[in-house]
């Protein structure tokens, strides 16, 4: 994962699996401290997008598909464990690409709802 593929928002998790949400990014790093407040350890890994974050970002079911306000159906690909957004077909991986992508689309961060970091 490149800094250039972040932005202040994006979730990530630390190397002992921690939650992190990037503050700031630039040409030397990115900052993204921890969302419980915890010690900072340098964040480097993405997020795997699972139905469980779907579900953190408002994703409710719709004739068993999940579905996003504002942006459409995320049907998992189980072949390669991988969501694909209808009605683009774009394949999403992991948490920042789709709130990147969110962010794209509808010109709007993708927040969690209540309750959730």
């Amino acid at each position: 994962m490149k800094n250039t593929e972040l932005r202040i928002g994006n979730f990530l998790n630390d190397y002992t699996g921690k939650l992190c949400k990037v503050r700031g990014v630039n040409k030397n790093g990115i900052s993204a401290p921890r969302v419980d407040g915890s010690a900072m350890a340098q964040p480097n890994r993405p997020i795997k997008l699972t139905e469980e974050w779907l579900i953190k970002f408002g994703a409710t079911y719709t004739q068993s598909r999940l579905m996003l306000d504002n942006f459409g159906f995320m049907d998992k690909e189980l072949a390669n464990n991988t969501y694909r957004h209808y009605p683009t077909l774009k394949r999403i991986e992991y948490v920042h690409q789709l709130q990147n992508f969110y962010f794209a689309w509808n010109n709007e961060e993708l927040e969690t709802k209540k309750g959730y970091p």
